[in-house]
């Protein structure tokens, strides 16, 4: 007999348009640590489809994950509940060797066979040998057709790693073709120093080779004399174009602009260094160097001087003409139509529109047809014409009623921002200072005062549009400004100010530790400041100190300094050579942030001044070289210094740390894997305990866990409870720099209600003698959602809300934010390139980013104000979704730190820009976080009251009365989430018997009214 339940979330995803051939996943794998070890990971993650799913691995298993294998090539199945099945491929290779595509060439339409695909190494010992699919044995497959093709790679201990990469066409606009232009022609004395250049236009596939039919191979052909010339240009495709030119003596030629109808018209003719006389031959008949009284028309012309040497050109009076546009929105109403007309051939004077405009832009037009008359500068009458189209609807308007801030009383300003007319829904976007950015018309509130502009767009195209520029004024008159005086190449330095603040009480705080108005000697980098005065009047400063100096862009003008940053994993001498990844390092005194690479190799380039580099999350005490954990250099332009490697040696015998990463979000009916980390940061191997506690409603742990390694991890026991379940592991001792992972594979239950909150937390133990015991705790606040998105920011923790659009944070209890950026090429062709531009919320501290995880190999740099994290992953070659969506998806996930002091109610936002290639940008949602108290997790625009609990303290229940229906939540002593129910209104009453004996906070929310209250449990 079939489950009722299931039948019905069936028909449900099938209302809901979930198709019978829309189910779809992808892998995400764990690297076997070496060539021939059997622990590598390869879990299925679905991401569409009618659950329940059941999978079939091409070695015959069907869990959901293959785990303790080896490198191979493992191919799954997955069928949902409709019995619709895809499959996927996926090539593990090992820790020990992998390999990724480096660089790569499309098959042309005019040479089929160019295509290349070259290949690099990660790990391996050199020499390396390569066997490409098609026979050929280098790092670089080239005279490829269109087509997948694989390659294996060996080193020269014999372990291998195997890809598959594709070949792709060019893109559209790739449709190459030759031009020559004329640099300088010969002339009757200087007959032999012509000069022609080749152009390959509308190709882009460089470096191009020139064979000209004089033999020369530059892209210039010089010394030439009249006559006839080609080239023939091939581009790095091996496609091929050609040109012929004639070269002729140089004749400069003129002609003038005559009006319709007209016989004023002038042409003239000089023949350049030509010997006296000089005979002009016209076409009409006419001779001498100059004519007039011509009607419009070309005119040719042949000049010969005394010793002969002549030369032929063409010369046309023309009539000045008139193009108009279109440029009406695609939503106005009456005669609000917009036009533009140009005039090509001679200069306008006066504009006359048939409704009386006199301007070459008319924003006054009906719609149809309408005329435009032009007076040029020679009096010529032109005449133009434009159809108005219709509009599709009313006009948009962005109806706004400021409300000033009062930063002296705590008070922030408000938009209050309507939209109206249009096509809804509307596209809308504001920006503002401080790098303020919303899409929600709705978080226009307790705003900064300074200047927002107002973007709204609707319709097809968005071709229905509207802006308006706002400015939000602070009645207290606070209003600082901030002056830079950009670094000088010669000295390296430069200097900053804040002027203009007169508040009382006002208060500097520089990124480089000083607290007056003016800092002096800044080097190359970015900065930050802060103004503060009475109240809670601030204003925030990003700035870089060369964005307007040669230092930029000259390369002699700075040199670059280079280092690894190592592990030494317990063994003094600093002889070790692990690099640590995606650490950040400081130079000083500016205060600029650069991240080692994935070898844990940087690169800083600086001023041609002294300047310092220190590893900016490291204790200096843990850094055994340099002695001071710090380096002084002072690079000359141009040049690099190398080997600045700093240290890590952690002298400590004890120093666990633990992550969690979840593979997706938590879905009715869908997988939900987890992979838990825990590593020894110590100087010797230490064993210990890891508990892990879980939303009950996953059901038992005992047989969908798994460790990466057999023995690293042993199940010791599991309890029930009420909201969490525990579960408990034992593990022995791991190495110095060490990991062992343990991965679950829960089911979410397709009858568990979506907006559903729970945690996963992870706490490994003993923390007795660890220096850092905050990193033995790792939680992650989550929420049941009703579909994968990609493309899209998660937070955790995102209390009272869900990791994609936000929640709470408690203050003095959250203060690191777990970022998680995932992105997906949803196009129709491979994307070489991804780019992720994230810009970091003025309350996080950027300096603080750490556990950097990225699905492809990638590097990060910081840009923009030195508040924006840029992720690059070059050579990607992620492949577009329809063809092979199982690699289309990568993410990328780092945890951050608030900065201390923040005040109730501080909303901080996360919003990245995804560049696919060079395609415009997918701007993610915007996620928002506000901090909220632990003694209420109400927000200060909610109503708020007390909450009677009776009876208090409780044993067994406890009841409340409400008089409308709402949603009662649950915290424990320290805010952190333990429960909620939807009750009715009247008299409820809340068992006790599964929870521990405590303090407990209630939170009842019965739409917009707020009730908070405290419980004591003494059961």
């Amino acid at each position: 007999m079939k489950n009722s339940t299931s039948c019905f979330f069936t028909l449900l995803m099938l209302l809901l348009g979930i198709h019978l051939n829309a189910q779809q996943f992808f892998f995400s794998a764990e690297l076997p640590a070496t060539c021939t070890s059997s622990d590598g990971i390869v879990t299925i993650v679905p991401t569409r489809g009618v659950p329940p799913f059941s999978y079939q691995w091409s070695t015959g298993s069907t869990d959901l994950s293959l785990r303790n294998v080896p490198k191979g090539t493992y191919a799954a199945t997955m069928t949902d509940a409709t019995g619709a099945s895809v499959m996927h491929t996926y090539i593990l290779n090992s820790k020990e060797l992998d390999i990724y595509l480096l660089d790569s060439k499309p098959s042309a339409f005019c040479n089929p066979t160019s295509g290349a695909l070259s290949i690099a190494t990660v790990g391996g010992q050199a020499p390396f040998t390569y066997a490409w699919s098609d026979g050929q044995t280098g790092a670089t497959a080239s005279g490829l057709n269109l087509g997948t093709y694989s390659v294996t790679v060996q080193d020269a201990t014999g372990c291998t790693a195997a890809g598959e990469f594709e070949v792709v066409t060019t893109p559209p606009s790739y449709y190459p073709y030759a031009a020559i232009g004329i640099t300088q022609a010969p002339d009757c004395i200087n007959t032999s120093a012509g000069e022609l250049l080749g152009e390959m236009r509308s190709s882009g596939f460089t470096p191009y080779t020139y064979l000209w039919s004089t033999g020369t191979t530059n892209q210039s052909a010089t010394g030439l004399a009249e006559g006839n010339y080609s080239v023939t240009i091939t581009d790095d495709l091996g496609c091929t174009s050609a040109k012929t030119f004639t070269l002729k003596k140089a004749l400069t030629l003129a002609g003038s602009v005559v009006c319709s109808g007209s016989n004023t018209g002038t042409a003239s003719a000089d023949l350049v260094n030509g010997s006296a006389p000089v005979n002009y031959s016209w076409s009409n008949g006419m001779t001498g160097p100059s004519l007039s009284n011509l009607a419009n028309g070309n005119y040719s012309v042949t000049a010969t001087d005394a010793a002969g040497c002549s030369s032929t050109g063409q010369v046309s009076v023309a009539i000045p003409y008139a193009n108009t546009h279109d440029y009406s929105s695609k939503c106005f109403t009456g005669n609000n139509g917009v036009g533009g007309v140009w005039v090509f051939g001679d200069t306008p004077v006066d504009y006359l529109w048939d409704n009386g405009v006199t301007a070459s832009w008319n924003t006054s037009l009906s719609v149809g047809q309408h005329t435009v008359t032009i007076t040029t500068s020679l009096g010529c009458s032109v005449i133009g014409t434009l159809d108005i189209a219709a509009p599709l609807g009313p006009p948009m308007t962005i109806n706004h009623s400021p409300t000033p801030s009062d930063c002296l009383n705590g008070t922030g300003g408000a938009l209050n921002v309507s939209v109206t007319g249009g096509i809804p829904p509307y596209n809308f976007y504001a920006y503002g200072p401080n790098g303020f950015v919303s899409s929600s018309i709705a978080a226009l509130q307790n705003l900064q005062f300074g200047t927002y502009q107002l973007y709204a767009y609707s319709g097809p195209n968005n071709g229905c549009y509207t802006s308006e520029i706002v400015t939000l004024t602070d009645v207290s008159g606070f209003n600082p400004t901030l002056v830079i005086d950009e670094v000088d190449c010669n000295t390296g330095y430069g200097s900053a100010a804040i002027l203009d603040v007169t508040t009382p009480g006002a208060q500097y705080d520089w990124s480089v530790g000083a607290n007056t108005s003016a800092v002096f000697n800044l080097t190359a980098g970015c900065y930050s400041a802060t103004v503060t005065a009475g109240g809670s009047c601030v204003q925030y400063y990003n700035f870089c100190t060369f964005s307007n100096d040669t230092i930029q862009f000259d390369p002699t003008c700075f040199g670059l300094a280079s280092g690894t940053l190592i592990n030494d994993l317990g063994v003094p001498g600093c002889n070790g050579t692990t690099g640590i990844p995606f650490q950040m390092i400081r130079t000083l005194p500016s205060g600029a942030l650069n991240f080692t690479d994935g070898n844990g190799v940087f690169q800083i380039p600086g001023p041609n001044a002294a300047f310092d580099i220190v590893p900016a999350n490291y204790d200096p005490a843990d850094i055994a070289c340099p002695p001071g954990a710090s380096y002084s250099v002072n690079p000359a332009p141009g040049t690099m210094i190398s080997g600045l490697d700093f240290h890590f040696f952690n002298s400590n015998a004890i120093d666990h740390r633990v992550r969690q990463r979840a593979l997706r979000t938590s879905q009715p009916g869908y997988p939900y894997s987890l992979r838990l980390e825990v590593c020894n940061d110590g100087s010797s191997a230490n064993s210990g305990t890891l508990q892990m506690d879980y939303g009950n409603f996953f059901g038992n742990l005992a047989g969908v866990h798994f460790a990466q390694h057999p023995a690293a991890f042993t199940f010791v026991n599991e309890s029930s409870g009420i909201p969490d379940n525990t579960a408990n592991f034992t593990f022995p001792g791991i190495a110095p720099g060490g990991c062992e992972m343990l991965q679950v594979d829960f089911t979410t239950p397709t009858t568990t209600a979506l907006n559903t909150a729970f945690i996963t937390r992870a706490t490994a133990s003993p923390q007795s003698g660890d220096p850092t015991p905050d990193n033995n705790v790792s939680t992650i606040y989550n929420t049941v959602v009703g579909s994968f998105d990609p493309n899209s920011v998660f937070a955790f923790p995102a209390r009272n809300g869900n990791p994609r659009d936000g929640g709470e944070l408690l203050q003095n209890v959250d203060r690191t934010v777990s970022y998680q950026i995932v992105f997906q090429n949803t196009g129709n062709a491979p994307a070489d390139l991804v780019t992720i531009r994230d810009t970091i919320d003025p309350n996080l501290n950027i300096a603080s980013v750490r556990n950097v995880q990225a699905t492809h190999d990638m590097k990060i740099t910081v840009e923009g104000n030195n508040d924006v994290l840029v992720f690059h992953f070059p050579n990607i070659n992620l492949p577009d979704s329809t063809s092979d969506y199982a690699n289309s998806i990568g993410s990328v996930q780092y945890d951050i730190d608030l900065k201390p002091g923040l005040d109730i109610g501080t909303e901080i936002h996360k919003q990245a820009a995804i560049f696919f290639d060079f395609n415009a940008p997918v701007i993610t949602n915007d996620n928002i976080l506000r901090l909220s108290s632990v003694t209420s997790t109400g927000t200060p625009a909610e109503k708020t009251g007390r909450l009677s609990i009776f009876p208090n303290p409780a044993s067994g229940y406890f009841g409340f009365y409400t008089e409308s229906a709402g949603e009662m939540r649950l915290y424990n002593a320290m805010g952190a989430f333990i429960s909620s129910r939807q009750v009715d209104a009247g008299l409820q009453q809340i068992p006790t018997n599964d929870l521990p004996n405590g303090v407990y906070l209630v939170r009842l929310d019965t739409g917009g009214h707020i009730l908070n209250g405290k419980v004591v449990i003494n059961n």
